[in-house]
């Protein structure tokens, strides 16, 4: 983490990927050009809040929310679409193109949606 703040000194945005230390942000407000600094919000909820509120004094924190975990492969939309408009199971497998047992996942899952 901190050899990247170093290669980037001009850079004026940057993203905390693991739990800063103090030096972490000493680096980023004495040899930077930091204006606005990015972290999610795990990272955001290990830093003490006081010292949060100190760095948003010099620069703009945005704490960017995202999802845990591996990106699905099939989305719910599509998922609920091919159950609505196709009729045996083997056609809407084929359709999805995923395995039956993921199939059977989802279709437990989504129980009681629109048809």
């Amino acid at each position: 983490m901190l050899d990247s703040i170093l290669a980037n000194s001009g850079g004026e945005e940057f993203f905390i990927k693991t739990k800063p230390s103090v030096k972490v942000f000493a680096l980023l407000l004495d040899a930077t050009k930091a204006k606005r600094v990015f972290m999610n919000a795990g990272i955001a909820r290990t830093v003490p809040e006081n010292v949060l509120g100190s760095l948003r004094k010099s620069v703009s924190v945005e704490i960017v929310d995202g999802k845990r975990g591996r990106p699905r492969k099939f989305g719910e939309a599509e998922f609920l679409r091919v159950l609505r408009e196709r009729k045996g199971e083997g056609e809407r497998l084929a359709a999805l193109g995923m395995s039956r047992r993921t199939y059977y996942y989802w279709k437990k899952r989504l129980d009681g949606h629109k048809k």
